[in-house]
């Protein structure tokens, strides 16, 4: 039995003769087992609460209040540790949005690069406060001294060009009105304006 003849341009890409085999999952059975994981996720987290709090419990009765007094500590810490990080992250986001905004109000191409440029002494002189509010001053100053270091970064300001045609002068008014002008004087005005 002859073997057909394909042209090169007819021929497969692969050729090692494997089947095509993609991995995929249907976008529904995607949907249900993500479902199935938040469900089994929820359950796992209400299972652990339930258990520390039969654990408190048989401290409580057992008398060993200081291992119980131990595990508090233990957990305040860690609530503190985390609250902790989420203030430093939430003051992050605030203080780069607010650079990013300001950057670029006053005509920054790439407030990203010139965050990262900033020394961390500029990042410290912005004042944030309490509420995660940014002083306006102190941000401007460390952008104006950052224009200043960092000036490719700035759009320089462009001035518009006046319309019409450079190096002309505009046409100048005659000493006497057209009406009382020779015709002599009429030619020499001509001149003058069209000359020039």
């Amino acid at each position: 039995m002859k073997e057909p003849i394909t042209d090169p341009v007819d021929q497969p890409d692969d050729t090692s003769g494997a089947p095509d085999k993609k991995d995929s999952v249907a976008f529904d059975t995607y949907q249900k087992l993500l479902k199935e994981k938040k469900a089994k996720d929820s359950k796992l987290s209400e299972y652990e609460k339930e258990l520390e709090k039969l654990r408190v419990e048989k401290l409580e009765a057992e008398g060993k209040k200081d291992e119980l007094l131990a595990s508090f500590k233990k957990q305040l810490q860690e609530t503190q540790e985390k609250l902790k990080q989420k203030d430093q992250t939430y003051a992050w986001s605030t203080l780069t949005g607010e650079v990013k905004r300001e950057a670029m109000r006053i005509g920054c191409k790439d407030p990203d690069k010139l965050i990262r440029l900033l020394s961390d002494d500029d990042l410290r002189a912005i004042e944030v406060g309490d509420d995660f509010k940014i002083n306006q001053e102190s941000l401007k100053e460390v952008l104006e001294r950052s224009k200043k270091d960092n000036y490719f970064l700035f759009e320089s300001s462009t001035k518009n060009a006046a319309a019409g045609t450079p190096g002309k002068k505009p046409p100048e008014e005659p000493e006497k009105k057209l009406a009382e002008m020779t015709l002599q004087e009429l030619k020499e005005s001509y001149k003058k304006s069209y000359k020039k």
